[in-house]
C-alpha cells in the first residue's frame, strides 16, 4: 500500500469496512501494519498472516518459476540472498532495478541473466543497501545475525575498493566478538575470526601488503582448523591466495603444487560450492613455467566454470 493511498483514501476503507462488515484483505508492510494496528483491530474478522521471509532454496525455486530460468546463476542468488534477507519485498524490488537499470529482460519478455554467470550484482545495482553503521562509534550490532550482515557489508566495501573502511569495518567486527562471546559460543567465535581475518588479508592483497596478507592467510587456516567448522570457500580460497603470493615471490613449482591440490579437492564439491573458489591461478602459474600446453587447457578449463566473487 503506496503512501497516497494511506493520505487520502485509508479512512474512507475503514470507514466503509466498519459500517458494512465488509471483510478486507490488506497486503502491506510491517512498517505499515504497526502504524495502523490499532485501526486495523477494529475491523471485525481480522486476521494477521505474516509471511515468512524465504530461505535460499525457496529463493532459487521463486526465481526460477519467474524467470523461467532452469537455473539461477549462484553469484546472483547468493548477493540477493544476503542482501534481501529473503524478505519478498526486497526480492522485488531488486529485480525491478535491475530489469529497469540493467536490460537483463528483452522486448518479449524473456530473462536474460547470463550477466551475473561470473559476477555478482552490487548493492547498487540491486537497487537495495544494507544498514552501514557508523563505526567509529559503537557499532550499533544486537545478534549473530546483525554480526554477519556486517561482515557482508564490509565484503561489499572490499568489492569497491574502499580499503580503509573497510578495515575499520572489520576491526570493529572483531570487538563485537571479544565482547558477545555468549551470542556465538567458543567455536563459532573461532569461525568468525576466520572469516574476518580472511578478508581483511583479501583487502591487504590489494594494497600490495603482501607480508601482512600472508600472515593472516595463514592465522585464517590455523583459526579455521581451530574452530572444527567445516568452510571449504574460506579454505580453498586462503589456500589459494597463499599460492598466488609463492607465485610473486617467484616461487613457481610451489605455487603450482598448491594450486594442483587446491584445484584437485575443489572437484569433489558442488557446483555451487566451486563457483565461489574462483581465485586459483593454476594457467597463470604454468606460463610463468612456460609449461603452455597445460596453460592453455588451464585456461579453456576455467572459461567453462562459473564464478563468482
Amino acid at each position: 500500500m503506496d503512501a497516497t493511498l494511506e493520505k487520502n483514501d485509508l479512512e474512507k476503507i475503514f470507514t466503509n469496512c466498519l459500517e458494512s462488515q465488509t471483510h478486507l484483505i490488506l497486503t502491506c508492510t510491517p512498517e505499515f501494519y504497526k502504524r495502523q494496528q490499532n485501526k486495523l483491530k477494529k475491523l471485525s474478522h481480522v486476521q494477521v498472516l505474516k509471511l515468512k521471509p524465504f530461505n535460499i532454496e525457496e529463493l532459487n525455486d521463486y526465481l526460477k518459476d519467474i524467470t523461467h530460468n532452469p537455473e539461477i546463476p549462484p553469484p546472483l542468488l547468493k548477493t540477493l540472498y544476503q542482501a534481501s534477507k529473503g524478505k519478498t519485498q526486497r526480492v522485488q524490488k531488486a529485480l525491478q532495478n535491475l530489469v529497469k537499470n540493467h536490460r537483463i529482460m528483452d522486448s518479449s519478455g524473456k530473462w536474460n541473466l547470463a550477466l551475473f554467470r561470473e559476477t555478482p550484482p552490487s548493492l547498487e545495482q540491486l537497487g537495495l543497501r544494507l544498514v552501514s553503521y557508523d563505526f567509529k562509534k559503537s557499532p550499533k550490532i544486537d545478534s549473530s545475525q546483525d554480526w554477519e550482515e556486517q561482515l557482508f557489508y564490509c565484503l561489499q566495501l572490499a568489492r569497491e575498493r574502499k580499503n580503509q573502511e573497510a578495515l575499520q569495518a572489520l576491526k570493529a567486527l572483531e570487538q563485537v566478538l571479544e565482547d558477545h562471546l555468549e551470542w556465538f559460543g567458543a567455536q563459532e567465535k573461532l569461525w568468525k575470526q576466520a572469516k574476518v581475518c580472511g578478508l581483511r588479508s583479501w583487502v591487504y592483497l590489494r594494497q600490495n601488503r603482501y607480508e601482512e596478507a600472508r600472515k593472516h592467510l595463514e592465522k585464517t587456516l590455523n583459526l579455521l582448523n581451530e574452530s572444527g567448522q567445516v568452510d571449504p570457500v574460506l579454505d580453498l580460497r586462503s589456500q589459494n591466495f597463499l599460492a598466488y603470493l609463492d607465485l610473486e615471490e617467484g616461487k613457481t613449482q610451489a605455487a603450482i603444487l598448491a594450486f594442483e591440490s587446491t584445484a584437485q579437492q575443489a572437484e569433489k564439491l558442488s557446483k555451487n560450492i566451486q563457483a565461489q573458489i574462483n581465485n586459483n591461478e593454476l594457467s597463470r602459474a604454468y606460463l610463468a613455467a612456460e609449461r603452455y600446453n597445460e596453460a592453455i587447457e588451464q585456461i579453456q578449463k576455467d572459461l567453462s566454470s562459473p564464478q563468482v566473487l
